[in-house]
Protein backbone atom coordinates (compact mmCIF):
# COMPACT_ATOMS: atom_id res chain seq x y z
CA UNK A 1 0.00 0.00 0.00
CA UNK A 2 0.88 3.51 -0.66
CA UNK A 3 1.60 5.66 2.08
CA UNK A 4 -0.21 9.12 2.43
CA UNK A 5 2.67 11.29 1.47
CA UNK A 6 3.38 8.88 -1.65
CA UNK A 7 -0.64 9.15 -2.86
CA UNK A 8 -0.37 13.22 -1.87
CA UNK A 9 1.96 13.31 -4.56
CA UNK A 10 0.05 11.56 -7.10
CA UNK A 11 -2.59 14.26 -6.93
CA UNK A 12 -2.74 15.64 -10.19
CA UNK A 13 -4.53 19.08 -8.94
CA UNK A 14 -1.51 21.24 -8.10
CA UNK A 15 -2.70 21.15 -4.57
CA UNK A 16 -2.14 24.59 -3.31
CA UNK A 17 -2.07 24.28 0.74
CA UNK A 18 -2.08 26.53 3.60
CA UNK A 19 -2.22 24.61 7.42
CA UNK A 20 -4.38 25.25 9.63
CA UNK A 21 -2.34 23.94 12.22
CA UNK A 22 1.22 23.10 13.25
CA UNK A 23 2.72 20.28 12.52
CA UNK A 24 6.46 19.01 13.55
CA UNK A 25 9.65 19.70 11.26
CA UNK A 26 11.34 17.84 9.15
CA UNK A 27 7.57 15.56 8.75
CA UNK A 28 5.50 14.52 5.55
CA UNK A 29 3.12 17.13 7.16
CA UNK A 30 5.44 19.61 7.38
CA UNK A 31 6.17 19.32 3.72
CA UNK A 32 2.34 19.81 2.91
CA UNK A 33 2.13 22.28 5.39
CA UNK A 34 4.64 24.38 3.72
CA UNK A 35 3.05 25.29 0.48
CA UNK A 36 3.72 21.79 -1.05
CA UNK A 37 2.46 21.63 -4.90
CA UNK A 38 1.58 18.26 -5.56
CA UNK A 39 1.47 17.49 -9.58
CA UNK A 40 1.52 13.69 -11.04
CA UNK A 41 -0.72 12.61 -13.93
CA UNK A 42 -3.27 9.75 -13.31
CA UNK A 43 -4.70 7.66 -15.93
CA UNK A 44 -8.30 7.46 -15.43
CA UNK A 45 -7.86 7.44 -11.50
CA UNK A 46 -10.25 9.76 -9.68
CA UNK A 47 -10.14 7.61 -6.85
CA UNK A 48 -6.45 8.18 -6.71
CA UNK A 49 -6.90 12.38 -6.66
CA UNK A 50 -9.79 11.73 -4.23
CA UNK A 51 -7.29 9.61 -1.95
CA UNK A 52 -4.64 12.17 -2.04
CA UNK A 53 -7.19 15.07 -1.22
CA UNK A 54 -8.31 13.08 1.53
CA UNK A 55 -4.44 12.69 2.91
CA UNK A 56 -4.20 16.76 2.87
CA UNK A 57 -7.18 16.91 4.60
CA UNK A 58 -5.79 15.13 7.28
CA UNK A 59 -2.40 16.72 7.37
CA UNK A 60 -4.60 19.82 8.28
CA UNK A 61 -5.04 22.09 5.48
CA UNK A 62 -7.49 25.12 5.10
CA UNK A 63 -8.25 24.44 1.25
CA UNK A 64 -7.67 22.64 -1.57
CA UNK A 65 -7.11 24.29 -5.17
CA UNK A 66 -7.91 23.00 -8.12
CA UNK A 67 -6.21 24.40 -11.07
CA UNK A 68 -8.65 23.09 -14.61
CA UNK A 69 -6.73 23.57 -17.49
CA UNK A 70 -8.54 23.45 -21.27
CA UNK A 71 -5.03 22.91 -23.69
CA UNK A 72 -6.37 26.26 -24.91
CA UNK A 73 -6.22 29.16 -22.48
CA UNK A 74 -3.27 27.39 -21.33
CA UNK A 75 -1.25 24.42 -23.17
CA UNK A 76 -1.91 21.32 -20.38
CA UNK A 77 -5.23 19.49 -20.00
CA UNK A 78 -6.33 18.35 -16.65
CA UNK A 79 -9.78 17.51 -15.95
CA UNK A 80 -13.00 18.92 -15.15
CA UNK A 81 -15.85 19.14 -12.73
CA UNK A 82 -16.41 15.14 -11.99
CA UNK A 83 -13.42 14.72 -11.19
CA UNK A 84 -13.19 17.83 -8.50
CA UNK A 85 -16.85 16.45 -7.14
CA UNK A 86 -15.51 13.07 -6.62
CA UNK A 87 -13.07 14.31 -4.34
CA UNK A 88 -15.96 16.56 -2.17
CA UNK A 89 -16.73 12.93 -1.43
CA UNK A 90 -13.82 11.47 0.92
CA UNK A 91 -12.95 15.18 2.63
CA UNK A 92 -14.83 18.43 3.74
CA UNK A 93 -11.87 20.87 3.25
CA UNK A 94 -12.99 23.50 1.20
CA UNK A 95 -12.45 23.57 -2.50
CA UNK A 96 -10.94 26.07 -4.43
CA UNK A 97 -11.22 25.67 -8.77
CA UNK A 98 -9.49 27.85 -10.61
CA UNK A 99 -10.25 27.43 -14.55
CA UNK A 100 -7.34 28.36 -16.61
CA UNK A 101 -10.13 28.04 -19.54
CA UNK A 102 -11.45 29.51 -22.32
CA UNK A 103 -13.99 31.80 -21.99
CA UNK A 104 -15.91 29.40 -23.84
CA UNK A 105 -15.32 26.75 -21.29
CA UNK A 106 -15.88 28.86 -18.45
CA UNK A 107 -19.14 29.80 -19.67
CA UNK A 108 -20.69 26.84 -20.77
CA UNK A 109 -19.14 24.61 -17.83
CA UNK A 110 -19.75 27.23 -15.13
CA UNK A 111 -22.52 25.76 -12.98
CA UNK A 112 -20.84 22.56 -12.92
CA UNK A 113 -17.77 24.00 -11.50
CA UNK A 114 -19.42 26.39 -9.20
CA UNK A 115 -21.72 22.79 -7.96
CA UNK A 116 -18.51 21.02 -7.69
CA UNK A 117 -16.33 23.38 -5.45
CA UNK A 118 -19.15 23.92 -3.05
CA UNK A 119 -18.75 22.47 0.32
CA UNK A 120 -20.45 19.41 1.48
CA UNK A 121 -23.55 20.97 2.95
CA UNK A 122 -23.57 23.70 0.47
CA UNK A 123 -21.45 26.31 1.41
CA UNK A 124 -19.59 28.37 -1.26
CA UNK A 125 -16.58 27.22 -3.31
CA UNK A 126 -14.06 29.70 -4.28
CA UNK A 127 -14.22 29.47 -8.52
CA UNK A 128 -11.56 31.69 -10.20
CA UNK A 129 -11.76 33.48 -13.06
CA UNK A 130 -8.92 34.59 -15.26
CA UNK A 131 -9.33 38.23 -16.55
CA UNK A 132 -7.23 37.67 -19.69
CA UNK A 133 -9.81 34.27 -20.41
CA UNK A 134 -13.17 36.41 -20.12
CA UNK A 135 -14.86 39.08 -22.52
CA UNK A 136 -17.87 39.60 -20.15
CA UNK A 137 -16.05 39.40 -16.56
CA UNK A 138 -18.62 41.03 -14.52
CA UNK A 139 -21.47 39.00 -16.45
CA UNK A 140 -18.93 35.44 -15.64
CA UNK A 141 -18.43 37.22 -11.92
CA UNK A 142 -22.08 37.64 -11.03
CA UNK A 143 -23.22 34.26 -12.34
CA UNK A 144 -20.54 32.87 -10.28
CA UNK A 145 -22.01 34.62 -6.75
CA UNK A 146 -25.93 34.04 -8.39
CA UNK A 147 -25.39 30.13 -8.74
CA UNK A 148 -24.46 30.17 -5.29
CA UNK A 149 -20.24 30.69 -5.06
CA UNK A 150 -17.69 33.08 -4.27
CA UNK A 151 -16.28 34.67 -7.43
CA UNK A 152 -12.68 35.22 -7.50
CA UNK A 153 -10.60 36.65 -10.15
CA UNK A 154 -7.17 36.22 -11.33
CA UNK A 155 -4.83 37.63 -13.68
CA UNK A 156 -1.03 37.10 -14.66
CA UNK A 157 1.79 38.28 -13.18
CA UNK A 158 2.33 40.04 -16.43
CA UNK A 159 -1.37 41.60 -16.65
CA UNK A 160 -1.75 45.39 -14.81
CA UNK A 161 -3.26 45.43 -12.14
CA UNK A 162 -6.22 47.81 -13.19
CA UNK A 163 -7.34 45.11 -15.55
CA UNK A 164 -9.47 43.82 -12.60
CA UNK A 165 -10.15 47.20 -10.92
CA UNK A 166 -13.11 48.03 -12.29
CA UNK A 167 -14.73 43.79 -10.26
CA UNK A 168 -13.12 44.70 -7.00
CA UNK A 169 -16.30 45.08 -5.82
CA UNK A 170 -17.58 41.88 -7.14
CA UNK A 171 -14.89 39.55 -6.26
CA UNK A 172 -14.05 38.06 -2.77
CA UNK A 173 -10.51 37.39 -3.73
CA UNK A 174 -7.59 38.51 -6.60
CA UNK A 175 -4.89 35.77 -7.24
CA UNK A 176 -2.24 36.86 -9.00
Amino acid sequence: PQSPLSRTHALSACAQVSAKKQVAKNTPEAALADNLLARHKVHDESSLLALGAADLEAAGVDRIQFDVMDGNFVPNLTFGPEMISACRKYCKTPFETQLMVSQYASEVMLEEYVEATKGPNGEPGVVIVHVEACDHLHRVLNKIRDLGGSPSVALNPHTPAEAVKNVLCDVDHVLV
